[in-house]
């Protein structure tokens, strides 16, 4: 199993300039809420690129899609060198280690991020909107090839 080293308080200053620094893309993202996904373990900072991430304990829903128990939500990833290459490593990386089935929503005007995912085998699955409504998004999965089946 590969090693993916999770990020701990240290990092907080530099997960932080991270996001300030991408404001236009992060818009959303709060101090407290960095900090919080770094101290419940929930934030991985490696060659460069921060994803943040959930596992659920209960089914999830995404949009208008459920996210089933156990499954892993990417709720960020943000690569601090565009254009480098490493995202997809780090993402597939990630993906191993983790070993669940993955979720993820990206803006539907977020192009540059649709490429990437589907780049790195995500499928669409559905469609969400922030803002009442008024920013549409979508909805991606990533199957863990290694996933056990529940019995059946």
């Amino acid at each position: 199993m590969i090693a993916i080293p999770v990020a701990t308080t240290s990092d907080y200053e530099y997960v932080k300039a991270a996001f300030a620094a991408n404001r236009d893309l992060f818009p959303h993202i709060r101090t407290d809420y960095i900090y919080n996904m770094i101290e419940r373990c929930n934030c991985i900072v490696y060659d460069g690129v921060i994803i943040m991430y959930n596992f659920y304990k209960r089914n999830n829903t995404i949009g208008n899609v459920v996210a089933p128990k156990g499954s892993c939500t990417i709720k960020q990833i943000l690569n601090t060198d565009k254009g480098n290459g490493k995202a997809g490593s780090v993402l597939n990386d990630f993906l191993q280690w983790c070993q669940k089935d993955v979720y993820l929503s990206v803006r539907a005007d977020n192009l540059r991020a649709i490429k990437f995912y589907l780049k790195n085998n995500f499928k669409q699955v559905g469609e969400i909107n922030w803002k009442n409504g008024t920013i549409p998004g979508h909805v991606y999965y990533w199957k863990c090839p290694t996933q056990e089946l529940p019995c059946s």
